[in-house]
């Protein structure tokens, strides 16, 4: 790729004056200016227009290498001026170099002193990088020309041409970002300098042991350095040890602009020097009291370190790969579990003044359990249509419960029989009844079962009724009567001990329909019925309908009847003419009875039959 010979500036805005600051492309240009020296053109503007233009430097050069009037005083002041006087001038003995060699001293030089004219404007001045333009009127835009004199045309030299409203005083911006992390004798800071690249050079960082009088740690300004595996680099990071132990220390950051100028403070942080802990904590002693408590016992490794963590923090788990959780925290060496679990692993962890914890291996502890649990309470049971059981029940309030055993009998005089394989871990269970049984109930009991296979008493039995499918014996009717105003149906009750409810209906001979006699419940023991409510010459059916307390139902036999008792209403609307002359009697009558087969007429004379 071809090199680009160019100028860069920056330029920062003041009251009454602008300061810019330039930096040639490459070395060669930078040999070139030092010989020819700079000329900078300033050019007024109103809109687009150039209203003057004026020379503000024909040519702007370094220092002379004899001008040790200006020189002296520099190498006294400023560490850095040194890296100026040999990229100017090279006065190193390089007799003993090769060219290779030579060149890349002479370029070590010069980005080193390009890097010491970021933060020192005497530096850049001396070097010929700098110029104070103090003629300016701050309600003006102003454009800048800045130009190597006596240029080859063929290294075609692009100037820097730059426009300045003078109105707009440059600010630098705010550092917010600072922040950092402490840990034992140390601080590791850190910020996000890639948004401000473009704002400042370098920082200072600054610490205070009254967040009051602040002074800067760093011996030359702290730079964004990236290489080739850091393309993408953001953070700056840098490590200070605190002077003194268990003190409280503030730190904030300066960034350092272009111009060698300082920003405002950022963000303050603190924190607290304390000495790192070269042992580790230990369980001295563990034991277990009437088999009842743990007691636990601990100290550092090196006992001249007990003293050294803020607190210890004692943590348990029922196994040794954890959780761990915290039972308790103090600056004592001691502490009694009286709540222990029957299988317990302990560790104690050392919490340093800056809260970073180091704990010790888990030591264990066993409690020889041999007290059961309380019987499980609350049993309640569901059952469906179709046998199956949900049987469910409170959670045991023993924090070492391993699971639950359910049992099951027939009746609550036969033993009861446990019916699962392996534990209920929940409370809760399922169950499938057989239905094709003529058993009515079910029994269920419940036993809570610890870590160390004690077992609770038998819960209080809850009783199930079992689905019942088998439909109720069938009633029988056992005869169909005809009386003088009806029928009387007679008839045998099921023998079934669950009947709920029977129900007698009637059907006509030509009828699809059953009419509803009547219906009684089963402990009304309801045996015979008169039905007056029937019609001369019509036949007759009677079914019972009956059901159990389970919706079960059976239907009896199906008898028929012709309800002819021999007998009609007598005949009351009758009217009689009589025709002598044709020696005729003419009869009327009405006669709404239906199913009549004939009318039958007697007659007598008198006293005759």
């Amino acid at each position: 790729m071809a090199q680009t010979n160019s100028i860069e500036a920056k330029y920062y805005v003041k009251e009454k004056e602008i300061l810019i600051r330039w930096a040639p492309s490459n070395k060669q240009l930078f040999d070139l200016a030092v010989k020819n020296g700079y000329k900078i053109t300033r050019y007024t503007l109103s809109g687009a227009t150039i209203t003057n233009s004026v020379v503000l430097e024909n040519s702007l050069k370094p220092f002379q290498a004899n001008d040790s009037a200006r020189w002296i005083p520099l190498l006294k002041a400023k560490e850095n001026a040194i890296l100026a006087v040999k990229a100017l001038y090279q006065n190193e003995n390089t007799s003993n170099m090769t060219v290779k060699q030579k060149q890349e001293q002479e370029l070590m030089f010069y980005n080193l002193v390009l890097l010491s004219c970021n933060f020192d404007p005497d530096i850049a001045k001396a070097c010929g990088l700098f110029f104070k333009d103090d003629t300016i009127n701050n309600s003006t835009i102003y454009q800048y020309k800045i130009e190597i004199n006596q240029a080859p045309i063929a290294l075609k030299i692009v100037p820097e041409i730059i426009k300045i409203d003078a109105s707009k005083l440059s600010e630098n911006p705010k550092l917010t970002s600072f922040s950092g992390s402490f840990k034992n004798k140390k601080v590791k800071l850190k910020w996000k300098a890639i948004d401000h690249q473009n704002d400042y050079a370098g920082y200072n960082i600054e610490r205070s042991s009254d967040s009051i009088t602040f002074a800067k740690i760093n011996s030359s300004p702290i730079i964004l350095l990236t290489s080739q595996y850091e393309k993408k680099k953001e953070y700056i990071f840098y490590n200070d040890t605190f002077p003194s132990l268990n003190k409280k220390y503030f730190y904030r950051l300066r960034g350092i602009n272009h111009f060698g100028e300082f920003s405002n403070p950022s963000n303050v942080i603190a924190g607290i020097g304390y000495q790192a802990l070269i042992s580790m904590p230990i369980i001295d002693s563990i034991k277990v009291v009437q088999n009842r408590k743990v007691f636990i016992q601990w100290r550092m490794l090196d006992k001249s370190e007990n003293e050294i963590p803020k607190e210890y923090i004692l943590v348990r788990a029922k196994k040794d790969k954890g959780p761990y959780l915290p039972i308790y925290k103090s600056k004592q060496y001691s502490f009694t579990d009286e709540n222990p679990e029957s299988s317990g692993y302990y560790k104690i962890g050392a919490i340093t003044l800056n809260n970073d914890t180091l704990f010790s291996y888990s030591y264990l502890a066993i409690i020889t359990d041999s007290i059961p649990p309380a019987p499980p309470v609350g049993l309640k049971a569901t059952v469906d249509s179709k046998g199956n059981v949900a049987l469910s029940w409170d959670k045991n309030p023993e924090n070492d419960i391993q699971g639950y055993k359910v049992f099951k009998a027939n009746s609550l005089k036969e033993e009861f029989v446990q019916i699962n394989n392996e534990f209920a871990r929940e409370p809760k269970y399922k169950d499938k009844l057989n239905l094709k049984t003529l058993s009515k109930h079910i029994y269920y009991s419940v036993v809570a079962t610890d870590n160390t296979y004690n077992n609770s008493q038998l819960s209080k039995p809850i009783e199930v009724k079992r689905p019942d499918t088998i439909a109720p014996v069938a009633p029988i009717i056992t005869e169909l009567k005809i009386i003088s105003n009806g029928v009387k149906i007679s008839w045998i009750l099921s023998s079934s001990t669950d009947v709920k409810q029977y129900v007698l209906y009637r059907q006509k001979e030509n009828s699809k329909t059953d009419m509803k006699v009547t219906e009684w419940n089963a402990k009304d023991s309801l045996r015979s019925l008169k039905d007056t409510l029937l019609e001369f010459g019509e036949g007759y059916r009677y079914k019972i309908i009956v059901s159990d307390e389970d919706d079960n139902l059976s239907v009896s036999n199906y008898p028929f009847i012709k309800y002819e008792t021999g007998f009609r209403k007598k005949i009351t609307d009758v009217s009689i003419e009589v025709d002598r002359t044709s020696k005729l009697i003419r009869l009327k009558w009405n006669y709404t009875e239906k199913g009549l087969e004939k009318f039958i007429i007697y007659r007598s004379k008198k006293d005759e039959p």
